[in-house]
């Protein structure tokens, strides 16, 4: 597993991050980069073993993280998640990243049309894929918007935001995602709260684009992208 090389310049001693869909693949790599410029790291996660092994990987290199078993969907677990990093690492809740819902490339995703989706298959898929990021993102806005520094929240679409047979649910939860992201970004606005939100819209094949993502989340959490909030679409 690789993260970007430290960047000069880009510093985030001080911060702290909690991300979801994140002990494995890009959402590690994220991880990982975060921490290497001076975040710390709570992950939130249904697979502690496995998140176990990525925070001794952050502690070797001399950074700060910590698994908390955790079903963001669930909205008393999402709330009391957030607070106990909060308590844990005793600072504030700077930085949300979540990489949540099965993606299309999983044995077990049901590739079926609209019409042969079941109920069960969308209340099962969306409790997770959905449910969890609207969850993250409203516990988030009540900290950060109690923070003078504000916060940052990212979410990921690695199978774009275009309509394809067989992805309806995906496409479905990530074009909820993106209007939420949208929604959040213009009351933000009208409060003027220091509050930004990010749907990363990756349309090229996860290989060619993951890389590119964790360098975009490194950017805009260190303020370092200069673009409005809102949809980024990721070039591979």
């Amino acid at each position: 597993m690789t993260c970007i090389p430290k960047s000069a310049g880009l510093e985030l001693q001080g911060k702290t991050a909690v991300l979801s869909g994140a002990t494995a693949g890009v959402g590690a790599q994220v991880a990982l980069t975060l921490a290497r410029h001076g975040a710390s790291i709570c992950l939130l996660t249904h697979n502690l073993a496995e998140a176990g092994r990525l925070v001794n990987q952050v502690e070797d290199s001399g950074g700060h993280a910590w698994a908390l078993s955790c079903m963001v969907e669930e909205d008393a677990q999402s709330y009391a998640a957030f607070n106990a990093a909060r308590r844990h690492f005793d600072s504030g809740i700077d930085i949300v990243f979540t990489n949540m819902g099965l993606m299309p490339d999983a044995p077990t995703y049901p590739r079926k049309t609209v019409a042969n989706l079941e109920p069960s298959d969308w209340r099962s898929y969306m409790g997770t894929a959905l449910q969890g990021v609207i969850n993250s993102t409203a516990v988030a806005l009540k900290i950060m918007r109690e923070q003078d520094s504000g916060g940052t929240i990212i979410n990921t679409a690695f199978y774009g935001m275009r309509p394809r047979p067989g992805l309806a649910l995906y496409n479905a939860s990530r074009s909820a995602i993106r209007s939420l992201v949208e929604t959040v970004n213009l009351e933000a606005a009208e409060g003027g709260a220091p509050v930004s939100a990010y749907l990363l819209d990756c349309e090229s094949e996860i290989d060619c684009c993951g890389a590119r993502v964790v360098e975009l989340v490194l950017r805009i959490c260190a303020g370092a992208y200069q673009d409005d909030p809102g949809l980024v679409v990721v070039d591979g």
